[in-house]
């Protein structure tokens, strides 16, 4: 009996031991088990994933109507012309600079909003992630003015439209600071469980966008065909984005200001372990189409292939909304697991909750949408856009669709590195990329 009785008793020392390196070292999630989480579902996770989609979807709407408004933009300038248009893309490349330092505030913010070392700070939380994305547009939108001039000799716009093209790219700027304000407060605002003012404020931003479009249109009619028929539309334009952007961002604000749960002092040494990191992706994700496109430019090709590139671009933002908005609950949710964990640095796959919501709602939407639309580009193009694309671009655009599938795989493992705050890692996986 001592015999069994020391058997057990090693064998339970082990299992012991067994446990002990499971949770010190966790098993890292493989391939192999995170596709057997997504086949073997039980009816439970189905009624979690029904919850999941309705969550997710108001979200979607709100991120469709943000991008939408670029789309309007792209509407009503090629009313006005190949120049107006080229002009007009060469400062949206300029606004995902913007666009980025505004989703890494957001992100960011979302990281911090609901962890348990941020309760009774979550007003401080607002502040800062509004404060440093403006300060830092404020001094890119400063550089950038210096080198206007060289943007028109480089992107080669006519002299004739030099002027123009130079007062649009300015107005452009304030555009990028108010739009770098807006981005985080929407992600706020959905973090505050407050979908529907989210998606009314994008509406109404929309709304006012197409009202503002169609007069700049009409004005623009009014005159001869000269210079003025074209700038004035053009500022018209730019000038009811920005207009539309401040008033929701200042009701945004307001909403927010009376749900947060304390304005104690947050820690910076806590923020600047995350938020750096979160800009150096953002920052490559801006500067990557955008050295792109400065490369394009310069391709012995039809006129217009920078154009083609930046209305694929558009249009692959709008197609990814699932993953784009789906990301940002994932983080949310990834984040919270990681303070029920142990510590432990990366929850396996198959046993993360956010995994098989974010795989099904999200990632398999998202590259359905890039597939057909690397089959359909042409079509789809002329539809939206109103805008033959040239016989010589079709070769492109089917590899730059599929080459963004890529990127929607990868944003997988981008989640597990910002639920867990290794976001200057995820900076370096960038750079290497």
């Amino acid at each position: 009996m001592g015999y069994y009785r020391a058997i057990e008793q090693v064998g339970s020392r082990k299992k012991n031991r067994m446990k002990a390196t499971e949770i010190l070292h966790p098993k890292l999630p493989t391939l192999k088990d995170a596709i057997f989480s997504l086949i073997h579902l039980p009816h439970k996770f189905s009624i979690i994933f029904r919850t999941h989609v309705w969550l997710l979807l108001p979200l979607i709407a709100t991120q469709l109507l943000q991008k939408c408004q670029d789309l309007i933009d792209d509407r009503f300038i090629s009313v006005l012309g190949m120049e107006a248009l080229s002009v007009h893309n060469i400062q949206h490349s300029l606004f995902l600079i913007g666009h980025e330092i505004g989703l890494a505030s957001a992100t960011s913010a979302l990281i911090f909003w609901k962890r348990k070392e941020a309760r009774g700070k979550q007003g401080s939380i607002l502040w800062l992630h509004l404060l440093m994305p403006v300060a830092l547009a404020s001094v890119t939108a400063a550089i950038v003015l210096f080198f206007l001039d060289d943007l028109a000799k480089y992107f080669r716009i006519s002299a004739q439209f030099t002027g123009n093209a130079r007062w649009y790219w300015k107005l452009g700027l304030l555009n990028l600071i108010v739009r770098t304000l807006y981005i985080p407060l929407n992600a706020i605002l959905i973090a505050c469980n407050q979908r529907v003012k989210c998606t009314l404020l994008a509406a109404g931003v929309l709304l006012s966008k197409v009202a503002f479009g169609w007069f700049a249109i009409r004005v623009g009619q009014s005159f001869e065909t000269n210079a003025y028929s074209t700038i004035i539309p053009m500022l018209i334009i730019g000038s009811g984005s920005i207009v539309a952007l401040a008033i929701a961002s200042a009701i945004a604000i307001k909403w927010i200001s009376r749900l947060v749960d304390g304005w104690e002092k947050m820690d910076l040494k806590s923020l600047f372990e995350v938020w750096p990191g979160e800009l150096g992706i953002g920052a490559i994700s801006a500067l990557s189409p955008l050295i792109f496109g400065f490369q394009i430019a310069k391709v012995n090709t039809s006129p217009g292939f920078f154009v083609t590139y930046q209305l694929a671009l558009h249009f692959t933002y709008i197609i990814t909304l699932p993953v784009l908005a789906g990301m940002q609950i994932a983080v949310r949710d990834a984040s919270a697991e990681q303070i029920d964990s142990l510590g432990i640095s990366f929850k396996p796959l198959h046993e993360s909750r956010w995994w098989p919501q974010f795989f099904y709602a999200s990632l398999i939407p998202s590259c359905v949408l890039l597939l057909i639309t690397s089959i359909f580009a042409k079509p789809i193009f002329f539809q939206l856009y109103n805008y033959p694309v040239p016989k010589d671009h079709l070769p492109f655009l089917p590899l730059f669709f599929l080459s963004w599938i890529l990127w929607q795989i990868g944003n997988i493992f981008l989640i597990m590195l910002r639920a867990s705050k290794k976001n200057s890692l995820a900076t370096w996986n960038f750079i290497v990329a």
